[in-house]
């Protein structure tokens, strides 16, 4: 989701963090997850209004919920660690497709770490157009549906957390402003959630910085509208963004370019100009490794060259 920066009506980003969840931070430990994306995505769109909302999820009844549960062919446990490091290295490598079908051998299991996994999978599938016949709404109800049911097995899975939050934006983004905004609030529960489990999530941090300074952000008319619907914007500040993308540069330094560039717009708000401009460049610095990547650096570019004209 775009949105605009101060008066000067610049676009601070061209797609929206949530959809491009695929960060690029080193793997944790997969045993440790239990307590929200074991990485990340971002995608345009001309609503200047956070794609952060929920939407109860229209998946299968509770009492087919109930016979899943009971039927003999699923079992509560995960696999080991062993089992799960080739599929997290897949996703590492971006290899969508020869992960989703790595990740058949374990649909028998009712397992939180597998089902995040298959949510996670089938996002990024959603992303490249490999939707096997279906709407990508219908896709990614799918998606939310996995999500839902890891956290239904293990409420304390952070990565579930994260994911639950990061696929119902997904959903919301054909539901209308209306329930995007809905579901602000539950969105960050989730996100927090997920760092209450796992305070090295840099991710989550990453996200929840996101989501304050595109509220923070808001354009006035936007502020309108919110304020005719549900009566104000959740507050936020830049000193907020910058407490929780500091912290998330903390546990992965430089992982996420997405993050350093937050870094440094919410240091130029803030006066700090000497920090905004190592932030702006040791963006400009990072790697290239996903399509979204680009498009932040391409959007830091200008965004430097304007609050500090001269060369690079």
């Amino acid at each position: 989701m775009r949105y605009s920066l101060g008066s000067t009506g610049k676009r601070l980003c061209s797609r929206s963090v949530w959809q491009a969840v695929r960060p690029s931070v080193p793997h944790r430990p997969v045993a440790t997850f239990h307590g929200y994306h074991g990485n990340q995505s971002h995608t345009s769109s001309h609503n200047a209004v956070l794609r952060t909302v929920g939407v109860l999820l229209a998946a299968s009844t509770l009492a087919e919920e109930e016979e899943e549960v009971r039927s003999p062919c699923y079992r509560e446990e995960d696999p080991s660690p062993e089992q799960l490091a080739p599929l997290d290295k897949l996703y590492d490598e971006m290899k969508f497709e020869e992960l989703e079908e790595a990740l058949t051998k374990f649909e028998h299991l009712r397992s939180a770490e597998i089902l995040w996994r298959r949510a996670r999978c089938q996002w990024e599938l959603i992303k490249i157009g490999k939707l096997n016949g279906q709407s990508k709404y219908a896709a990614t109800s799918v998606a939310f549906s996995l999500a839902e049911q890891a956290l239904e097995v293990d409420e304390r899975n952070a990565a579930a957390h994260r994911w639950r939050a990061i696929l119902s934006n997904g959903l919301t983004q054909a539901k209308g402003i209306k329930a995007q905004l809905n579901d602000l609030p539950n969105m960050k529960e989730h996100l927090l959630r997920a760092v209450e489990l796992d305070p090295n999530d840099a991710t989550a941090l990453t996200l929840l910085g996101q989501w304050a300074i595109e509220l923070k952000e808001m354009a006035w008319y936007q502020r309108k509208i919110v304020n005719t619907l549900f009566g104000g914007v959740p507050h936020t500040t830049y000193e907020e963004v910058v407490e929780y993308c500091e912290r998330a540069e903390n546990v992965a330094p430089g992982a996420w370019n997405r993050n350093l560039f937050l870094l440094g717009c919410a240091y130029t708000r803030l006066g700090n100009r000497p920090r905004a401009r190592c932030y702006l460049e040791r963006t400009l610095k990072a790697p290239i490794r996903t399509q979204d990547d680009q498009k932040v650096a391409d959007e830091a570019e200008s965004f430097y060259r304007k609050e500090f004209p001269g060369p690079l």
